[in-house]
């Protein structure tokens, strides 16, 4: 059991009467610590990383702690650890929270707690990405049990699944969310919720626990198998990604001595590799990312098959690709369509940049 902070438990002493998150909450204050020296290393890749050839995807994430301020809220960041605030609080009505936040279409959801009279009044965000980050009205978590730590979407069925809190906030369960009003439907109960949790272009989900242990996850039941330890151990809350064209997990971490980190993790051996230390111990919650033009294709692309894929006027044509799990990625990684191939598949789509996955191959494709 870590220590909490002494304004947290006189706050949780004072509110003893009110429900509210109580199980490792010293994970949601935020790092007191500036130290610069790092506590965890992560461990030396046992096999090469896949290394995406521009530098790696767009990330962006929930500022909610830094030694520079002005970096509180939305912020696009590059895998060197350059911050550029994209929304606030004060422009957006975005505020820096350390609870679950999700990129599902255009828009990001945001869940945030927030006291009023004592009493802890739940929140969800939605904002409308493409239109400056506009704050739209959103439904509101009724209680406990629909409120949300981490969120992630599974690209073959467009379902959200993710981590709640138990109905006395003491507990957390995993289940799938519906977003458009706020309710969750519980599959199992957890022992804790996780750092990270996030989904691979195949569906399969992924999480990463507080002991910095990457876990495969069940979707349909919940249970987890380890895949390996990472070498990492968070102590505040972050957040992490997978990249789907590439398969890599993007992992923020905040240290227990206030300094953070970003890595990024080989999802088949959990091979970690530190990508920077950030300048100003951000903590960085909620993330998505955009991938690059290339975002590392080179790398995952393997050899050569049968499979062939040609456009036309609004359309993907794929050729000799039966049997074989086909992905068809957007730009800003919104999932077109996800199936079984055939000999011959023809997908009907909008002008722009995609990704197609056929098996292992990974193809680059425009349609004018």
């Amino acid at each position: 059991m870590k220590r909490l902070s002494t304004f947290l438990v006189l706050t949780t002493t004072m509110l003893a009467a009110f429900a509210q998150p109580a199980a490792n909450a010293y994970r949601y204050n935020k790092p007191t610590g500036q130290s610069a020296n790092s506590v965890q290393q992560a461990s030396q890749p046992e096999t090469p990383l896949f290394t995406a050839t521009n530098g790696g995807p767009e990330l962006f994430g929930n500022v909610i702690a830094s030694k520079n301020s002005s970096e509180t809220g939305m912020n696009k960041f590059t895998t060197d650890g350059e911050f550029t605030l994209i929304a606030n609080q004060a422009k957006n009505n975005l505020y820096a929270t350390p609870y679950a936040g999700i990129k599902v279409g255009g828009f990001y959801y945001s869940f945030r707690t927030q006291t009023i009279f004592g009493f802890q009044a739940k929140y969800m965000g939605k904002y409308d990405i493409e239109r400056g980050w506009t704050r739209l009205q959103s439904a509101t978590p009724a209680d406990w049990t629909e409120f949300a730590t981490l969120l992630a979407e599974d690209p073959t069925t467009g379902t959200v699944y993710g981590c709640m809190y138990t109905a006395d906030g003491k507990g957390y369960t995993f289940g799938t969310y519906d977003l458009a009003t706020c309710k969750a439907t519980v599959i199992t109960n957890l022992d804790d919720d996780w750092s990270a949790f996030s989904f691979n272009a195949d569906g399969q989900a992924y999480a990463i626990d507080w002991a910095g242990n990457l876990l495969k996850v069940n979707k349909e039941t919940g249970k987890t198998s380890l895949v390996a330890p990472t070498g990492a151990a968070p102590h505040y809350a972050g957040g992490g990604i997978i990249d789907q064209t590439t398969g890599l997990f993007y992992w923020t971490v905040t240290r227990s001595d206030g300094t953070s980190a970003l890595y990024r993790v080989n999802l088949e051996t959990a091979a970690t590799e530190k990508l920077t230390d950030f300048a100003n111990n951000e903590q960085v919650c909620g993330l998505y990312l955009i991938p690059g033009e290339t975002s590392g294709i080179e790398e995952v692309t393997a050899a050569s098959s049968a499979a062939v894929v040609k456009t036309g006027n609004g359309i993907i044509e794929i050729f000799n690709a039966a049997n074989a799990h086909t992905t068809i990625v957007t730009s800003d990684g919104s999932t077109v369509a996800s199936f079984t191939g055939t000999d011959y598949t023809q997908i009907d789509v909008e002008a722009g940049l995609y990704i197609v996955k056929i098996g292992k191959d990974v193809k680059k494709v425009v349609v004018r």
